[in-house]
């Protein structure tokens, strides 16, 4: 299991490197173009692209992917102690968290997306707080209240609102 500073460091990578502007974007962008949201694995890969979200419930923090989109995600490092990922909103990350799995026996203090969690269609994920249960999440925010993640995905007509 990693010691605090370590994933201190790791947490620092992610959000330093884990998210890199497209090089098609730069700071003249038309203001009429909405920003856009992605997923990035901690090495920058882009592991859910902006086409890839069809929708996001605010409320349940469930994402809805393209069809097909869900099984080609594929992080970098073993998903049992869960593997960072970066949500990112016009390439600048917002907040961090891990890949994991529910065949997994390790807790995780972190926001967390469930590869393999229960209950939501084939399509979805659901970015929660804490694995197994929410109690395991000790920090006191919640970064998946991120305004700019919530204002990007509504001005992209995601969350239904």
């Amino acid at each position: 299991m990693p010691n605090k500073s370590s994933a201190l460091a790791m947490v620092a990578v992610i959000l330093v490197s884990g998210c890199s502007k497209d090089n098609n974007t730069d700071s003249g962008q038309d203001a009429s173009i909405p920003p856009y949201v992605t997923v990035r694995d901690v090495d920058g890969t882009e592991v859910i692209a902006r086409t890839d979200i069809l929708a996001y419930d605010i409320d349940r923090h469930i994402m809805t992917l393209a069809p097909g989109v869900r099984d080609k995600i594929s992080p970098s490092q073993s998903l049992v102690g869960g593997s960072p990922f970066a949500i990112c909103v016009e390439g600048v990350p917002q907040y961090s968290g891990k890949f994991t799995t529910s065949l997994s026996s390790r807790s995780i203090d972190d926001v967390v997306i469930d590869l393999l969690a229960p209950g939501l269609d084939n399509n979805q994920l659901q970015i929660s707080l804490g694995y197994p249960t929410r109690e395991c999440y000790t920090a006191k925010n919640d970064p998946r209240e991120s305004e700019a993640v919530i204002a990007a995905l509504r001005s992209l007509g995601k969350t239904g609102e």
